[in-house]
């Protein structure tokens, strides 16, 4: 099996998830955020807010109540929307 070298960027994980979001912003009209109120999209959402109010462009975040989450993520989704009652 061949191994493969280990490459290091200059930059973190951080810094390539903005460097992402600044990508996609440029690149397209609409910028959409699916939020479930977990870890992952709630990290995603505070990337895509930093940088669309960076750039002064408009994103647009989906939630979907599936009428079986567990009350805590939905009072979770509310606060984060109330927080950002701009987006």
């Amino acid at each position: 099996m061949a191994t493969r070298k280990k490459e290091y960027n200059e930059t973190n994980v951080y810094e390539e998830s903005l460097n992402r979001m600044h990508y996609l912003f440029n690149s397209f009209d609409n910028v959409i955020v699916n939020f479930s109120a977990g870890k992952d999209s709630t990290a995603v959402l505070n990337l895509a807010l930093k940088v669309s109010k960076e750039l002064n462009k408009k994103l647009t975040v989906n939630f979907y109540d599936e009428e079986a989450m567990h009350p805590p993520t939905i009072e979770y989704a509310e606060r984060v929307r109330k927080e950002h009652v701009d987006i």
